[in-house]
């Protein structure tokens, strides 16, 4: 880890940029750990790196608006009464305008299939917008080109939004992606 922060790029290096920085993540995310196996070994969570990468996507655009942008905010939507469990959600971003609440994000790392959607899905942050009363909910997936996809349904008040954002290519073109992402939110 400490070979990672003291590598200088120069004019020959520079292209191996994007590699250190991938290996820096990696590294960030690693941990020792007891087990029986007689090799190591590690597994990379990629549904929370393509969580963090958009979300950080998300708070990056909207750095002139911090107060705008709630990340996984713990939501109790129902209190706990006489042998009732409480009702507690947490959505990966929340946007907001002032106290009220304008838009719901979730992140998955899945295939997003081109026939149907994943219901599941649909069915979380249908909630997620319902229940906190926002009035647009936004599933990003990633993609190797960007899709959107929009939903409206007579007797909800909650439009869903389907986005995928580019994470195959140049880093740049991911990048760009992403930042489409952000400015369609905005």
């Amino acid at each position: 880890p400490d070979l990672l922060t003291t590598v200088a790029l120069n004019r020959l290096t520079e292209p191996y940029r994007p590699l250190l920085e991938l290996c820096r993540l990696l590294v960030d995310g690693l941990a020792p750990s007891a087990g029986s196996g007689t090799a190591p070994g590690f597994l990379i969570d990629m549904d929370r790196v393509f969580e963090r990468y958009v979300t950080r996507g998300i708070v990056k655009g909207f750095e002139d608006r911090p107060d705008a942008v709630l990340v996984q905010p713990f939501c109790r939507t129902i209190e706990a009464r006489a042998e009732q469990p409480a009702v507690d959600m947490r959505p990966d971003v929340v946007l907001r305008d002032g106290d009220r609440f304008t838009t719901v994000i979730d992140a998955k790392w899945k295939r997003l299939p081109g026939f149907r959607l994943l219901t599941d899905d649909l069915y979380q942050v249908l909630a997620y917008g319902t229940v906190l009363g926002a009035p647009r909910a936004v599933l990003v997936y990633p993609g190797r080109r960007e899709r959107v996809w929009k939903y409206r349904w007579e007797r909800s008040p909650v439009e869903v939004e389907v986005r995928t954002v580019c994470v195959v290519g140049a880093r740049e073109r991911c990048e760009r992606s992403l930042q489409r992402l952000v400015e369609a939110l905005g």
